[in-house]
């Protein structure tokens, strides 16, 4: 009888281990699943670098299979938007870093920065002199540029002489 008690006891410690297996198989399975679910921000810009105020436009990229996109949170340099495709015109000089914070409906996050990827230069500083040499008419003037810019050389000058 000690044998068959014996037997008994050890029947009903293996099924209660067979369950307790077969609930955390689940659990693990269950974490297994949402784990493969992929969040991902990203986005591309119209524009990356230009002169004075410079417009650029950004295009959400993100994708998810964790449940369709409800939240857009954007830094553009220090302005913040919540729009899914946000415009901006930087005004001052300078480079900018733009990260992007996304939410899923089912709670699932990612962020994606891109460091210093808009640059903004200053605007060139027009300037010149001016020469006159012979003040009788046809008095002859030169007019010498004296344009300054912090971003390197000038490229190009258009000058409108009123005439």
């Amino acid at each position: 009888m000690g044998t068959l008690l014996h037997a008994s006891y050890l029947i009903v410690r293996l099924k209660m281990q067979a369950r307790l297996y077969h609930f955390f198989t689940f659990i693990v399975l269950l974490l297994g699943w949402s784990s493969h679910a992929q969040v991902s921000a990203n986005f591309n810009f119209d524009k990356s670098e230009g002169c004075g105020s410079l417009p650029v436009n950004f295009t959400d990229q993100s994708t998810s299979s964790a449940g369709s996109i409800v939240d857009w949170r954007w830094d553009l340099g220090g302005l913040t938007s919540t729009k899914q495709n946000p415009g901006i015109i930087f005004t001052n000089p300078g480079q900018y870093t733009i990260c992007l914070t996304i939410k899923t409906s089912s709670g699932a996050t990612s962020t994606i920065c891109k460091e210093k990827i808009i640059n903004v230069y200053a605007d060139p500083i027009a300037s010149f002199g001016v020469e006159i040499q012979n003040t009788c008419a046809p008095a002859l003037v030169k007019y010498k540029d004296q344009s300054t810019s912090k971003n390197g050389g000038i490229a190009t000058w258009i000058w409108d002489i009123g005439g």
